[in-house]
C-alpha cells in the first residue's frame, strides 16, 4: 500500500531561496535581497519596483510574529500558481521595528498566489506554528549550510487540512443590517 506523501515545509522553498548569511542589515534590503533570490528563479515574482514590493515592505515594517527572533511577511502575487517561501538568516540581530522586541535573525518571505487556496492556508498556517516554536527556529539558527537548514525544514510537516483554523462567516456589521421598518420607528418616536 502506497502512502501519500507527507509535504513538509522544505517541498514549498529550494536551496536557492534560502540565504544562511544575508549580507544586508536594514529592512529595505533585507526584502531585496530575499526578492532578488526569488526573481532569480521565477520570473513572475515582481521587481523591487512594483507596487507588490511596496506592500511588502508594509509588511516587513509590521510584521508582528516577532517573539522569537523570526518575521513572516507575505504577500499576494498574480501570477504565481503555487505558494513558496525564501528564508534569510542574518548573523548579527537586525533593526527591526522597536528594541523592545526580541532580535530578528530570521526573515521568512511568503509568496501566495492571488487566489489563497488550501495549500496557501496550510503553508502560512505551518510557518505561524513554526514561529512559536522556539527549539525549531533555533535549529535553523544553528545549522551550518543551506542544506542543513533544508533538512530542517524537511522535518515540519504542513499542517494538515482538518486543523485549519476555521473562519466564522462573515456577517453584515449591526449598522449594516437591514431593520425592519416598525422597530426602526419605533426607536426614533421617543
Amino acid at each position: 500500500m502506497n502512502l501519500p506523501k507527507l509535504c513538509t515545509l522544505a517541498d514549498y522553498t529550494k536551496p536557492e531561496l534560502i540565504i544562511p548569511q544575508l549580507t544586508t542589515r536594514t529592512t529595505t534590503s533585507v526584502m531585496q535581497e530575499l526578492t532578488t533570490a526569488l526573481r532569480r528563479e521565477d520570473g513572475s515574482v515582481p521587481d523591487q519596483l512594483s507596487s507588490s514590493t511596496a506592500a511588502l515592505i508594509r509588511e516587513l515594517l509590521t510584521s508582528t510574529a516577532l517573539d522569537f527572533g523570526a518575521v513572516f511577511p507575505q504577500v499576494r502575487v498574480a501570477a504565481l500558481s503555487r505558494p513558496r517561501f525564501a528564508l534569510g538568516r542574518a548573523g548579527e540581530p537586525l533593526p527591526w521595528l522597536a528594541p523592545a522586541f526580541r532580535p530578528i535573525d530570521l526573515v521568512f518571505l511568503i509568496l501566495d498566489p492571488l487566489k489563497a487556496e488550501v495549500e496557501s492556508r496550510q503553508l502560512v498556517s505551518t510557518l505561524q506554528n513554526l514561529g512559536k516554536n522556539c527549539l525549531r527556529l533555533d535549529d535553523l539558527r544553528r545549522a551550518a549550510t543551506t542544506e542543513e537548514m533544508l533538512a530542517v525544514l524537511a522535518q515540519i510537516p504542513l499542517v494538515a487540512v482538518s486543523e485549519l483554523a476555521t473562519l466564522p462567516l462573515i456577517t453584515a456589521a449591526p449598522h449594516n443590517r437591514p431593520v425592519t421598518t416598525r422597530s426602526y420607528n419605533r426607536r426614533w418616536r421617543r
